[in-house]
């Protein structure tokens, strides 16, 4: 029987581990579904290539449906400072903030998103939403 590894950070894990201790990523039961498929081959990619910005966004996209705050944070900083023009890892940040309860530092993010696209629909309806009383 092969080991229960984290599909996060790789991790070896106990059988009956629902979280992995070390990241906090949440481990399936044993069943692989697409989204740890996409996680593996955007990691792969950038094994091949540390500055496909492109494939850093989609797995920052993937470890935030997979529920794995941390690694989309990780990985949204990282796409932030390659391109710091890129509204889109702004207003993602400002998500990871906003569920954490950090709402300064979301609304920094989204302000900073609008900044460079004005037009961002998600991020104005995200910064409406924390204008509200």
């Amino acid at each position: 029987m092969s080991e229960k590894r984290c599909p996060g950070c790789n991790r070896v894990l106990p059988p009956d581990a629902n979280f992995c201790s070390g990241c906090g990523a949440r481990v399936t039961a044993g069943e692989r579904t697409v989204l740890d498929d996409m996680i593996e081959d955007f990691r792969r990619l950038l094994e091949r290539d540390p500055n496909n910005t492109d494939a850093r966004h989609n797995l920052a996209l993937c470890y935030l449906r997979a529920g794995q705050d941390d690694l989309a944070l990780i990985e949204l900083e990282r796409v932030r400072t390659a391109m710091p023009d890129f509204a889109d890892a702004y207003y993602h940040l400002a998500r990871i903030h906003h569920r954490r309860g950090d709402l300064d530092r979301a609304r920094e993010m989204l302000d900073a998103a609008l900044e460079i696209e004005p037009h961002h629909a998600s991020a104005q309806r995200l910064r409406d939403e924390l204008a509200a009383p």
